[in-house]
């Protein structure tokens, strides 16, 4: 769209901005007649992005903008399907697909880089949002309704009710929204937008229609769209699909006494006359039957602003404090000595037009609080007083310079971070282009701090010292937390029990299970989709340059590089073997591999030693790679060709770093130190880090049961699995609780662990651009020579997989079943079978049934009738591993029965063309999700390591284009057949909670 027009076919063009930093042109349009409000962000990205975004502030916790948020998805006028939404996620080639409901307003993206299924996705979402069928029996099963089982007990279900469930059972979110509570009290984002569960029940069918019809309309909805398809082209397409309709039901919509923007603008916090306190309750952490140590949190109201340059001023203060465990204000916590470690929700927070910054502290004595409390603000008494440290600034600066730069693709396209930053300043009646204009802003921030060697001191000034509108948070883990959510529950059930009669209930059941399980094969055809086999596709061909890099004469170390478009960023890796080691050592690699890049190194002290890391790069890290090796005839070559340099198939600890170009040489300097002269001998860091890793462990416990849960279940199936399970699951879970308070130990034992690692060779990988490299490799070149480098040594033949398999202590003889239990809200249920090798037509099959069975009877059974919130298929081929996963789940034993009955049905189903070329194109679909830079690079360093080869990449997609009805009932029933020789299972289950499972339960 040219700039001097100012408008078009019933749009008025408001603003055509110019935004540098993305490339792109922002074109803000209002339509005269319905209000609704477009901003294109058009560039030359052919991964498009819609959004349709409404505010939705709400005023109480009963869930109303996450139940909307679930049920428009559930039909519409032109589609009257039961689900939509899954269906597109079966059938379409999307790069994106699904809805998001923030404290404030609620989100329907969708993106692909195919145009004409770009606008397929587009018409069912606009239709979605604005023409929902929000059936009775759609309420039912995404809010809440009451059940009875056969055996006469009553509960309540719902996808949301046990969505939130599992979200009270995470400790970190209860001090989240306690956090807000005390800071800005007596505003919306105290309220819970995704439903509390001892509120959900109270909301009725009609305020849940009400509700839709005051915040779902045009003159509420912001359309972000985004990449190359022409503004007039998407501008026609809204007028055909979507608002010749709404035209016409104008008239329809309620006249509004106060607009969600008014709702939003006239929100204020009270001034507080002195420092707000609070006192709650959260789920227990570690502690099982009793209250633990508290966590606090001490807070402080910023300026109300959504201004980017005041966001970048304050973002920067937050990251000089509280950056890094060296940075001044954590340093000061960490050497009081006062609490078991620092919250991790210490940092800037920001909702709506409130901005405040909060630190808090895990484990800590009550009667440590006021101590705590001083040490904090004469901390930054002496930062206003003496000055902040320059390599504290330029480490902020520089992490916040990197992030401008960096194209990041975490849970979907980069193009979502640009549309909460447009959505940001549109939510508040500002102009959307002003949330992208931000390097200009920091630029700006960076001008005057130059120019003012006072102006961060005066900004700690006004933010902390000036300011009296703080808060205090005490949050104490108790089973008390658990025990008032049960009761609430029971007292829900009997209340919903007195309204209804048995009859009744029978019935509403019976119109639930007959809206969920209704066949829609004839509805099914008003979707629209592509056949995937029929469209023109590219697919990146990831090149990885191998050499053995001479760095001294006739001393050479494994080098791997992939040259991509990183805007002047490297990424850089370097791996050690630890299959070196003796088995037992295994237990300890976690710790090590957290603690290394923490501690202090040469004549670095620990807080030194990090700020140095934090001054030249962001996110100095270790992990660990490991993997089965691909078989094909071209894996077997790559091995044969490459096992003579020792890298092919063996299990890492690698080191991890991204810094700007101009930073690689003191970057690989401190890494070296790290490696050549790290200290962990310094038993109070040891002592706090340990604390911490244990501690942060516990908590994930009850958010990420499916993971934990898929990691034990496979951990006999190979030694990879076993091999993951020993170093990320329950098994070391229980070794660090063995071990705890033996500090000398784990100092001694790490210490001997890292001179074995570091000295038992190593390969180096790099992902940078192409005018970076040449200067990289130079550096790197030196700082193989400082390290004397070589290949890695030979794998330890004493570390067998029997071996590794004896560090796994929970597996019982005769059984593949285990069950685990704690005092959580909703469980979690894993199996794992054997499946088909990797980039064969068999393999391809059961990819594409993994997605059918995921969208279609795991779907249906797992998460509509059992009520579980997901339930999720997959195949690993190069693994030969099928996995059934579920998600929140109220019964994961009755779940795990249920998936054998699923897998049943899918062998005995018969595959029809139009289903399986469905399938086809949905699996396909992930084909086709772009990869940032840094993924190409990482994917093709584990690719070479494993054995990949890239033509056996598209062999793989191939195949998966040329699988047949025949293909996937073969498929089908060759993954039962599996299933039922040997199905190795385990469940996360809710303590106290009786089940039809007969399973011993484990304490967790």
């Amino acid at each position: 769209m040219e700039n001097n027009i100012k408008e078009y076919k019933g749009f008025e063009v408001i603003s055509y901005d110019d935004i540098p930093d993305f490339a792109s042109k922002g074109i803000h349009l209002r339509h005269k007649k319905t209000g609704l409000e477009v901003y294109h962000l058009f560039n030359n990205d052919v991964e498009n992005l819609c959004s349709f975004c409404f505010r939705t502030p709400p005023d109480c916790s009963n869930g109303f903008a996450h139940i909307l948020e679930h049920s428009v998805l559930c039909g519409s006028q032109k589609f009257p399907l039961r689900d939509p939404f899954i269906n597109l996620e079966n059938q379409s080639l999307k790069t994106f697909l699904n809805a998001m409901t923030s404290p404030d307003n609620t989100m329907y993206p969708v993106s692909s880089v195919i145009e004409e299924d770009y606008f397929n996705l587009m018409s069912v979402y606009a239709d979605s949002v604005f023409f929902p069928n929000l059936k009775k029996e759609a309420f039912m099963q995404e809010a809440y309704h009451l059940e009875k089982d056969a055996e006469g007990k009553y509960s309540i279900q719902g996808v949301v009710y046990n969505e939130m469930k599992g979200v009270y059972s995470s400790f970190d979110a209860a001090c989240t929204s306690a956090v807000c509570k005390s800071i800005i009290p007596e505003t919306i984002y105290v309220k819970d937008s995704g439903g509390d569960p001892a509120e959900i029940p109270s909301l009725t069918y009609e305020q849940y229609l009400e509700y839709y019809n005051r915040f779902y309309r045009p003159d509420n909805c912001f359309v972000f769209l985004y990449g190359n398809i022409p503004t007039e082209k998407q501008l026609d397409f809204l007028q055909e699909c979507l608002i010749d309709r709404l035209e016409e039901k104008l008239d329809s919509f309620p006249v509004q006494t106060k607009t969600a923007l008014e709702i939003l603008k006239n929100e204020k916090a009270p001034v507080f006359e002195k420092t707000n306190r609070i006192e709650v309750l959260a789920p227990n952490v570690v502690e099982k039957d009793k209250e633990e140590d508290p966590s606090v949190f001490f807070s402080w109201r910023l300026e109300d602003t959504i201004n980017i340059e005041d966001t970048i001023k304050y973002r920067l203060i937050s990251q000089i404090l509280v950056q890094n465990d060296g940075s001044p204000l954590l340093k000061a916590i960490i050497d009081s000595g006062l609490a078991k470690e620092v919250s991790p929700l210490s940092s800037l927070v920001i909702r709506g037009h409130f901005n405040f910054f909060t630190v808090g502290v895990d484990g800590i004595k009550k009667n440590k609080v006021e101590k705590l409390k001083k040490i904090i603000n004469k901390t930054i008494e002496n930062l206003v007083k003496n000055g902040i440290d320059q390599d504290d600034i330029d480490s902020a600066l520089m992490d916040i310079e990197i992030s401008t730069k960096e194209v990041k693709r975490a849970s979907g396209p980069y193009s979502l971070v640009l549309l909460r930053r447009a959505f940001k300043q549109w939510m508040m009646g500002e102009s959307p282009s002003d949330g992208l204009h931000i390097q200009k802003a920091f630029d700006n921030v960076k001008k005057k701090i130059k120019e003012d060697d006072k102006f961060l001191v005066n900004l700690l000034k006004e933010y902390f010292i000036d300011n009296n509108q703080t808060a205090v948070c005490v949050v104490t883990p108790s089973p008390e937390f658990a025990k008032k959510y049960r009761i609430v529950e029971n007292e829900q059930i009997e209340l919903l029990k007195s309204k209804i009669s048995d009859e009744q209930l029978d019935e509403d059941i019976s119109k639930l299970r007959t809206f969920q399980q209704q066949d829609e094969t004839e509805l099914l055809k008003c979707l629209p989709h592509i056949n995937a086999r029929k469209i023109r596709y590219s697919i990146p061909q990831i090149k990885t340059q191998f050499e053995m890099l001479e760095y001294c004469p006739d001393k050479k170390v494994p080098f791997m590089c992939n040259v991509e478009n990183t805007k002047g960023i490297n990424y850089f890796s370097i791996c050690f073997p630890f299959d070196v080691l003796d088995t037992e050592d295994y237990y300890y690699l976690p710790l090590l591999m957290f603690m290394i890049t923490e501690i202090g190194w040469k004549d670095l002290p620990w807080h030194k030693a990090t700020r140095l890391a934090n001054k030249y790069s962001a996110d100095f890290y270790c992990d660990s790679i490991t993997g089965e090796c691909s078989n094909t005839e071209l894996g077997k070559n790559i091995r044969n060709e490459y096992s003579k340099y020792g890298f092919i198939g063996r299990e890492w600890m690698c080191m991890r770093v991204k810094m700007l170009a101009e930073n690689t040489k003191p970057t690989l300097d401190f890494i070296s130190d790290c490696i050549l002269y790290h200290n962990l001998k310094d038993i109070k860091r040891i002592k706090l880090l340990f604390d911490e890793f244990l501690l942060d462990f516990e908590s994930s416990l009850s958010g990420n049961g499916h993971v934990y849960m898929g990691l034990i279940a496979a951990s006999f199936m190979n030694r990879s699995k076993a091999v993951d399970e020993v170093l990320s699951g329950i098994t070391n879970l229980y070794f660090l609780r063995s071990i705890k308070g033996k500090y000398k130990l784990v100092s001694r034992r790490l210490t001997e662990i890292a001179k074995k690692i570091f000295s038992s060779g190593a390969v180096i990988d790099l992902v940078c651009d192409s005018s970076s490299k040449t200067a990289a490799v130079e550096d790197i070149k030196k700082f193989a020579e400082k390290l004397s480098l070589k290949q890695p040594e030979a794998v330890n033949p004493e570390n067998t997989f029997e071996k590794i398999k004896n560090l796994i202590k929970f597996k019982k003889e005769n059984s593949d079943e285990l069950c685990f239990e704690k005092d959580v809200q909703v469980g979690y249920g894993a199996c794992h079978f054997e499946c088909s090798p990797y980039s064969t037509i068999e393999a391809a099959a059961e990819a594409v049934y993994a997605h059918w069975l995921s969208n279609s009877l795991l779907w249906e059974r797992i998460r509509t009738v059992c009520g579980a919130y997901g339930a999720f298929a997959h195949n690993d081929s190069v693994e030969q591993i099928f996995t059934v996963l579920t998600y929140r789940d109220p019964d994961p034993e009755k779940s795990i029965l249920e998936i054998s009955k699923c897998l049943k049905e899918g062998a005995e189903h018969n595959f029809t063309e139009d289903e399986v070329e469905k399938a086809v194109t949905g699996a396909f679909s992930s084909e086709l999700k772009p990869r940032t830079p840094k993924a190409l690079g990482y994917v093709g360093f584990e690719r070479f390591l494993t054995c990949i080869d890239q033509k056996d990449v598209n062999n793989r997609i191939r195949l998966t284009l040329q699988v047949t009805p025949q293909d996937m009932h073969k498929a089908a029933v060759r993954l039962y057949e599996n299933s039922l020789k040997h199905c190795s299972k385990a469940m996360f289950c809710i303590k106290g909670k009786k089940t039809a499972g007969k399973t011993d339960r484990i304490e967790l």
